[in-house]
């Protein structure tokens, strides 16, 4: 498509990039299937476990159902794209996410929740930050650590709209099964984006596009020649890739986001209160998430990675320290703006940790290994966190743990990323 633009006192055509249409399905698909499946999944929590009469403990194995089905099918990511496209792959995810959303509509029993979390593990793996990940990769050969970063701040733009939506339904006086509206209304937003995505997504970029990005990336052009990366059996023999796995996967498993929401309630902070400190975290996610992308397109994989990893530190040490006092208050609401600074590491720097440190060659596949082993951490970690609870009555003992663990992967990713760049550096020497 062309569109005529003045240039020089005359009319010149300058062509309609299609992949800013592909950018704003993406940014939609993130905007609901995470901001309204899953970031705003532990507003539920009390509210199910309390009307069902179920513990939260056992409640929340239905994450890791949801969490073992991604880390299944993320295993044969790359293998899945080749075979059936990224078209395919990102409506049947769509059609999963309602079939989860309908299960929690009517679900009574665990078991059915447990079924809601197999379709939701299905639906976020072929519609979100993998898919993302290489949809961005293939539409866009410049900057792509912004793009990726805005379109995966839908996340918590989608988030804080769905809180304020399903929570006065979810909590409505009277009615201990408010929950079930909430997750009728999900399901029908998610048929809309579906729509949409069957009407207007493509599956690749016209190669005229292709060679016009690649013509206007002239400032890295030499650097993608030169630096393709390793083939995935070079990989597995790369110790820094193991490192990176450990890390991945205890970060992860000691993410006590879905923990700290019921914590806050249990301290003595009333639900509106918490609301609006969840709805302050979505939103500096959605605007932190642009930033880190921007910050690794300027500054480089260490110096983003950084800031999130530290981040993640600050922010459990204030769990200690937070209560209903107005200080407690003040500290809930750093609270939130720190996590939400760390939280990128696990969304927008996965897809670009696969690509910086070991390339194009292998990237469907380590993205996919890396997503296996992110989702295989929280179906663990999310039970496993919640025990604290179930024995002590507190949380501040998963959160001990989770801030060693933090203080940990700090020091074990930065000789990563030492390791991979002195290995760059000999072979484009």
């Amino acid at each position: 498509m062309e569109v005529s633009k003045l240039k020089n006192g005359g009319l010149s055509k300058q062509k309609f990039e299609y992949k800013w249409v592909i950018a704003a399905m993406c940014f939609l698909m993130v905007f609901t299937g995470l901001g309204f499946c899953s970031s705003a999944k532990s507003i539920y929590i009390v509210a199910i476990t309390e009307a069902l009469g179920f513990s939260r403990s056992a409640f929340l194995i239905n994450d890791s159902f949801r969490y073992i089905t991604t880390a299944i099918v993320s295993v044969f990511f790359g293998t899945m794209v080749h075979s059936f496209g990224t078209k395919k792959m990102v409506v049947a995810g769509l059609i999963c996410l309602v079939i989860s959303s309908f299960l929690y509509s009517v679900a009574r029993k665990l078991f059915v929740f447990y079924l809601g979390g197999v379709f939701l593990g299905l639906g976020v793996a072929w519609t979100t930050t993998t898919m993302m990940g290489v949809v961005i990769n293939k539409w866009f050969k410049k900057n792509k650590g912004t793009v990726l970063g805005a379109v995966l701040a839908s996340n918590g733009l989608g988030a804080a709209v769905a809180i304020h939506i399903v929570t006065p339904i979810i909590y409505q006086q009277g009615n201990a099964f408010g929950y079930q509206t909430a997750y009728k209304i999900t399901a029908a937003i998610i048929m809309v984006v579906l729509i949409i995505v069957l009407i207007f997504y493509r599956e690749n970029p016209p190669k005229e596009d292709i060679q016009e990005s690649l013509d206007t990336g002239k400032e890295s052009e030499k650097k993608k020649e030169e630096w393709r990366g390793f083939e995935f059996y070079e990989v597995t023999e790369k110790p820094y890739f193991y490192c990176l796995i450990v890390c991945v996967f205890l970060h992860m498993l000691m993410g006590v986001g879905n923990i700290v929401t019921p914590h806050l309630n249990d301290v003595g902070l009333d639900a509106s209160f918490v609301a609006s400190a969840l709805s302050i975290q979505v939103i500096a996610l959605a605007i932190f998430k642009f930033v880190i992308g921007f910050i690794y397109d300027r500054f480089g994989i260490k110096v983003s990675t950084n800031i999130c990893l530290v981040c993640s530190v600050f922010c459990k040490l204030l769990l200690f320290l937070i209560t209903s006092s107005p200080l407690g208050k003040a500290l809930t609401v750093v609270y939130s703006i720190l996590t939400a600074l760390s939280a990128p590491i696990e969304t927008v720097l996965l897809p670009i940790l696969a690509l910086d440190l070991f390339g194009e060659r292998s990237y469907h596949k380590t993205l996919g290994i890396l997503a296996a082993v992110t989702t295989t951490g929280q179906a663990i970690g999310t039970p496993a966190l919640s025990l604290s609870y179930d024995i002590w009555q507190s949380y501040n003992v998963s959160f001990l743990i989770s801030l060693i663990s933090s203080v940990l992967i700090l020091i074990a990713m930065n000789w990563a990323m030492l390791a991979s760049k002195k290995e760059k550096s000999r072979i484009l020497n």
